[in-house]
């Protein structure tokens, strides 16, 4: 024996290991939360997942002839020595990785892809340089899965609108966004939306543009987002409000405007002239045919009413409709649809 533990393991065989007391290890219990701003994108992956999409991780090196479309996104960061003249710069934007996927599954007969990348993008400020998280996502081709007994739909701008709605419902519960037309150089003219939330963007959406898809040698439409989850989680949690016990009442209206006249500007009056008492706004019908003045279209809003201490009449309701209409009126021209 040369050491002290060779004499305590033979007293342990003799006696034998199974006869040997047992002291199990004590370990406190506890549950550490997450930290509140790791929830929503773990929130937002998981739904993308669930909508099909599948999550992607790209280079941080693109190409600059891909990054050129994106001039809006800041000064991109060269490489002095890079690997490869297509790996030249850091991205400013996820879109040129996914779209490099989405270009490498059609090319092996992939047709319906829908990509995700959550990531960090970079770009030049001042002296310095900024990283920021990002969410991105692609989708072409059907906009659900192929079936026997029905013709395919393509997707199209309402679906990747639809969905990151949805993303943004999960990720802050609460806060509404608003799509408004921008031009962008990455996305198809008249196909393009800035995200605002609580007046701040935090995103685009839209096709791209078929420029940038031939760089990209990609010859099927393609639709995609992108989110600067940063802004996102800056955005303050939803706070709670009781539900009411006091009966809804709905209303309908339908309003006549300018053909050029986006209906977010006529929700954000109603929104504004309704004030606390209006708990839902839907657009729920767009019309532009018989009956119709050429260059203007049709509106129809419903407005769901509450209050939290009381009963609302038809005559309050009423009265606060007329208010809405007036404001209508005065600010977008706006005329009631009599039939």
């Amino acid at each position: 024996m040369a050491a002290e533990h060779d004499l305590v393991e033979e007293v342990a065989r003799v006696i034998g290991y199974d006869r040997l007391p047992v002291n199990r290890p004590k370990v406190a219990a506890g549950h550490r939360l997450a930290p509140e701003r790791t929830l929503p994108i773990e929130r937002a992956k998981d739904l993308l997942a669930d909508l099909g999409y599948r999550e992607a991780i790209t280079y941080s090196f693109v190409s600059p002839d891909l990054q050129k479309h994106f001039p809006d996104y800041g000064s991109p960061i060269t490489l002095k020595n890079p690997i490869s003249v297509h790996m030249a710069q850091m991205r400013v934007s996820l879109l040129p990785g996914l779209l490099t996927a989405l270009a490498t599954n059609n090319r092996r007969q992939i047709k319906d892809v829908r990509l995700f990348e959550v990531g960090q993008t970079y770009r030049k400020k001042q002296k310095s340089t900024e990283e920021r998280q990002r969410l991105a996502g692609l989708l072409a081709g059907g906009a659900y899965e192929h079936s026997w007994d029905q013709q395919i739909r393509p997707v199209d701008f309402f679906d990747v609108k639809g969905h990151v709605e949805r993303i943004l419902r999960l990720a802050r519960q609460g806060v509404s966004a608003e799509f408004l037309p921008i031009a962008d150089e990455a996305y198809q003219a008249g196909q393009c939306a800035q995200i605002r939330v609580e007046g701040n963007e935090i995103g685009r959406v839209g096709r791209i543009s078929p420029d940038l898809l031939e760089e990209a040698e990609i010859v099927v439409p393609v639709f995609g987002f992108e989110l600067d989850w940063v802004k996102i989680e800056t955005t303050e949690p939803p706070r709670f409000n009781a539900v009411s016990r006091f009966p809804m009442v709905a209303r309908d209206i339908s309003i006549i405007i300018p053909e050029e006249t986006v209906s977010a500007d006529a929700t954000a009056i109603i929104e504004s002239a309704a004030g606390d008492l209006l708990v839902q706004l839907e657009l729920i019908d767009l019309y532009t045919d018989v009956g119709i003045e050429r260059g203007k279209k049709s509106l129809t809003f419903r407005l769901t009413l509450q209050s939290n201490s009381r009963s609302l009449t038809d005559e309050e309701a009423d009265h606060l409709i007329d208010a809405v209409l007036t404001r209508l009126s005065d600010q977008i021209g706006a005329v009631l649809r009599s039939k």
